[in-house]
Parts: structure tokens; C-alpha cells; sequence
């Protein structure tokens, strides 16, 4: 076990019984954690959608992993009138464990019995059947890029038709190949 663990830090896997994590998980607490992640000196980069936390605040480090996070002078000041909402200082210190161990160099690793493995899979694959209720997985991941390119075409063409209504009409067969080329699900 040892041999595993050395060089890591172990938290249970993101949660899937309850919450609505998947793509949601930084739920109003990014901004905190990104100024908390400056304030400790990081250099790291954080998750677009889903942090890497220890939900619940359970987890096993090596004191060297975490020592940016101790060696912050808190005080209780920084903790008054607070509870353990979203957007709270004490949310933000849970979602920025895995960022601070990764900033000392550290590496960090989700761990569950069987029994905890088995449930959490029936939960995960509840809401990936919710998810594909309206398209296959293959759609969900291509879909932001789809509609980013079509974006893109359409202030192409907004920007020609202002600036050179002429050129527009010229160049307007080529806009219409590409809208049929990007159509998504024709």
C-alpha cells in the first residue's frame, strides 16, 4: 500500500449519488478558488467544468503536498459569519486540495471499496442515460464545437454583409456550402 500511496494524495471519486456534478461541479466556487489559487502563489491550471476534490473534505496527503495551504496565516476573521455554502472560503480551501499538491509536485489518486464502486456506477450510468436521452455521446461531445464553427460562420456573414454587401452576394453559394456542411443532425 505504501508503494501505491507514495507520492500521492487519496480522495474518494467525484460524487455521484445526490448531487448534479457531472459539468457542474465547481457549482459558484471557481472564481474563490481561482483568487485562492493566486493568493497561495499556484501555478496551476483549473478544470473548465469539474474540479479534482476530495467532496466532503475526506482525504489522505503528505503534509509537503499541502504546505502552501498551512502555511497561510488564516484567521478566525476569515472563517466569521461563514457556513458550508457554495462560494464560502471553506468550499473553495475543499476544491483547491488536488490543485495545491499538484502545484508541490505532488499527484493525487481517487480511491472507493467495491461495494462504493458498484453503487457509484449505477448512478453514474442513470445520468449518462439522461444525458443521451436526446442523441448519442458521440453528438454531446462534438455538439459545443459544432455550434462554436456555426457562430463563427454566422459573424463571418455579418460582418461581409455590413462591410461589402456586394462581396456578400458573390461569396454568398460558399456560406450556404459550408451552413449545409456544419447543418447538425440533416
Amino acid at each position: 500500500m505504501e508503494e501505491i500511496l507514495s507520492g500521492r494524495s487519496v480522495m474518494p471519486p467525484l460524487v455521484h449519488i445526490g448531487y448534479p456534478t457531472i459539468g457542474n461541479s465547481w457549482a459558484g466556487n471557481k472564481a474563490n478558488v481561482a483568487k485562492l489559487a493566486r493568493q497561495l502563489g499556484l501555478i496551476v491550471h483549473l478544470d473548465d467544468s469539474t474540479p479534482v476534490a476530495p467532496y466532503g473534505g475526506m482525504y489522505w496527503f503528505r503534509p509537503a503536498a499541502l504546505r502552501k495551504l498551512f502555511e497561510e496565516r488564516w484567521s478566525w476573521n476569515d472563517f466569521a459569519n461563514m457556513d458550508y455554502r457554495d462560494g464560502s472560503l471553506v468550499h473553495a480551501i475543499e476544491r483547491i486540495i488536488a490543485y495545491v499538491a499538484i502545484d508541490a509536485g505532488y499527484t493525487f489518486r481517487h480511491v472507493m471499496t467495491a461495494g462504493h464502486a458498484a453503487h457509484n456506477y449505477v448512478m453514474l450510468e442513470a445520468k449518462l442515460q439522461a444525458l443521451c436521452e436526446n442523441g448519442a455521446p458521440a453528438e454531446f461531445g462534438n455538439y459545443g464545437v459544432v455550434r462554436a464553427f456555426r457562430g463563427l460562420i454566422f459573424a463571418i456573414k455579418r460582418s461581409i454583409v455590413a462591410r461589402s454587401p456586394i462581396a456578400f452576394r458573390i461569396l454568398r453559394p460558399l456560406y450556404r456550402g459550408l451552413r449545409r456542411i456544419i447543418a447538425f443532425g440533416d
